[in-house]
């Protein structure tokens, strides 16, 4: 977003080891903002998010404390919600749109903040790069990538969720991967391979190296 702090995206479907890379990079010292973390406590802080979901997705998303309409204590039944939203396009859609503005602006503080800092490459991690319009704020991407089975194994092995669930998931994102699979052919977009044949560490030192 300027010239004094380079924005990398660190994306990738969902299993393909994003959390792994972002991890391997804040032990090496860099600042990774991780939106799907910050996208949730965004949404249980902010009522007029909780009461868009109740309103335009599903009131069961939302619960309240001895059924009493108290916007301030009321909590997102994640699991209610994850079910509805990724079984129905439209409401995905709209819950991305409720969402994704919210992160956008507390991306561009938080940038604002390292740039202060002087930081040199700050990262954010997102499953939905092109969805969220994140694509328009970063410098590069970093597109990480794995086998279909073996993502499927890790989400299995991670949370228990059946194969059904992750599949419907994973349909959910295909216009992502097939951006990416655009994206990979620009000198913009960087591929790492996460399929445990070749080790992690190495390629993100490589690319580091290319951003000096």
């Amino acid at each position: 977003m300027s010239d004094s702090t380079k924005l990398i995206a660190i994306t990738g479907g969902i299993g393909s080891g994003k959390s792994i890379v972002s991890h391997i990079l804040r032990n090496m010292g860099y600042d990774v903002y991780d939106c799907d973390s910050r996208a949730k406590q965004i949404m249980g802080e902010n009522t007029q998010i909780k009461k868009r979901i109740f309103a335009e997705i599903a009131c069961d998303a939302i619960s309240f404390v001895e059924n009493e309409r108290d916007w301030e204590s009321a909590e997102i039944n994640r699991a209610a919600l994850s079910d509805i939203v990724f079984a129905s396009q439209d409401k995905l859609n709209t819950l991305n749109g409720i969402v994704h503005e919210a992160v956008r602006h507390d991306i561009k503080r938080w940038y604002e903040e390292a740039t202060q800092k002087d930081k040199r490459i700050i990262f954010v991690e997102t499953a939905i790069l092109y969805s969220s319009r994140l694509d328009c704020l970063v410098d590069n991407i970093w597109y990480v990538k794995s086998p279909l089975e073996l993502r499927i194994s890790r989400v299995m092995s991670r949370d228990n969720t059946p194969p059904q669930k992750i599949l419907e998931r994973m349909n959910c994102q295909q216009i992502e991967e097939q951006m990416l699979e655009k994206a990979i052919r620009t000198k913009r977009c960087r591929l790492i391979n996460n399929d445990t044949n070749i080790p992690i560490l190495p390629q993100i030192t490589q690319l580091l190296k290319g951003n000096d």
